[in-house]
């Protein structure tokens, strides 16, 4: 499993697999998991592929052109994901953040 920060960098996760195979994430201190299967996977970049977007991770606030927008409406998970996936789009070179301190600059991310 590969250790990763989430993409505002205040907490760990690990994941096992890849966004072409599907990914299981598992975080927290028990810890629970969260799987993405390689078809979800591959409905996230055919979405957001050459798209800059908000990261939108907040459990409160919903942003309706986000990317964690999409991902509750879409790829239904137990718990809210997107600080989780977006950071493995980016380890694996999927995207990048925009900018250098996402949580204080309303974290965007762009899709390549």
């Amino acid at each position: 499993m590969k250790e990763l920060k989430t993409w505002n960098g205040k907490a760990s996760f690990k994941y096992s697999g890849s966004i072409e195979t599907g990914v299981v994430i598992s975080f927290g201190t028990k810890p629970d998991t969260e799987e993405i299967t390689q078809i979800q996977c591959k409905e996230i970049l055919k979405k957001f592929t050459g798209l800059e977007v908000l990261v939108g991770a907040s459990r409160t606030t919903k942003h309706s052109n986000s990317f964690g927008y999409w991902l509750m409406d879409k790829i239904k998970t137990k718990r809210v994901i997107t600080s989780y996936i977006s950071s493995i789009l980016v380890e694996e070179g999927y995207a990048f953040f925009v900018n250098s301190h996402p949580a204080k600059e309303g974290g965007i991310i762009k899709f390549n």
